[in-house]
């Protein structure tokens, strides 16, 4: 197996900044992405932490895994590849396990490539503050990505920059938001907290406006031993995935002069 082009095709795509992001990490009055007004939108937390991959390969004979952060793969079914970068590997090894065997033996599983995109959090991470007071890590499931065996091996035939520009044009297929759902109840997980659904036309277009919109997802629900911290921010995506927005708090401090207390 090419671990480079099996690295590629499940890297996660880019989440663009709900009002596009000018110099100095200032956001512009312009969107990036413009919401249908009459179509209804998932709202989750956006969970601060380090983005993972936990990805398994599984058919009737017998399943693979590896561990992997945004950009590389970390770790794999009887350590063929070991980095131990951002603690990653140490924290979702266990998990994955399990995941793997529970994908496996599961007779409603179809046979394919999944890969599970979850934010790791807490520990030694820069606001740990907000969700433990132990130092303790969690993850929190945000995104499932399926490939069937037969457009994972057509891919395995491209060269790599062939991979890279399907995923860039959005040739993944994700889990709609019941699908996703489902598979975290029915494997046990814990998803980023959801918020609600809302149609396009309630969420503001101007910078201010949308930052007070914000202040009803000021508190974190993705507390792991503590209550009351602060959020990063919300993600807001379509059931089908054409449309997906992140919403930082920090972005519109910064834009709007705001000292964070």
């Amino acid at each position: 197996m090419d671990y480079d082009k099996l690295n590629s095709m499940t890297k996660y795509p880019e989440i663009k900044t709900y009002h596009k992001m000018g110099e100095k990490g200032r956001l512009q009055p312009e969107l990036s992405t413009e919401l249908d007004p009459y179509l209804m939108y998932h709202v989750s937390e956006k969970v601060d932490g380090t983005n993972t991959r936990m990805i398994f390969i599984v058919d009737d004979c017998d399943f693979d895994y590896f561990l992997g952060s945004r950009e590389e793969l970390l770790s794999a079914k009887g350590d063929r590849i070991y980095n131990s970068s951002q603690d990653i590997v140490s924290n979702l090894s266990e998990p994955a396990l399990s995941l793997a065997e529970n994908l496996f033996y599961r007779n409603n599983v179809r046979d394919g490539v999944y890969t599970f995109y979850s934010e790791l959090y807490g520990g030694k991470l820069p606001a740990t503050k907000q969700y433990s007071t132990s130092k303790e890590y969690a993850f929190r499931l945000f995104d499932i990505n399926y490939l069937s065996f037969e457009e994972f091996e057509h891919l395995c035939t491209l060269p790599r920059d062939k991979i890279a520009n399907w995923r860039d044009n959005g040739g993944q297929t994700f889990l709609n938001t019941d699908d996703r759902i489902e598979m975290c109840r029915v494997l046990n997980l814990k998803s980023v907290p959801f918020k609600e659904n809302i149609f396009g036309r309630e969420i503001p277009t101007d910078i201010k406006e949308t930052y007070e919109f914000m202040q009803a997802y000021r508190t974190t629900k993705a507390g792991i031993d503590c209550e009351g911290g602060r959020a990063e921010g919300v993600v807001i995506r379509s059931d089908s995935r054409k449309e997906i927005v992140k919403l930082r708090f920090e972005d519109y401090e910064r834009t709007l002069g705001i000292k964070r207390k």
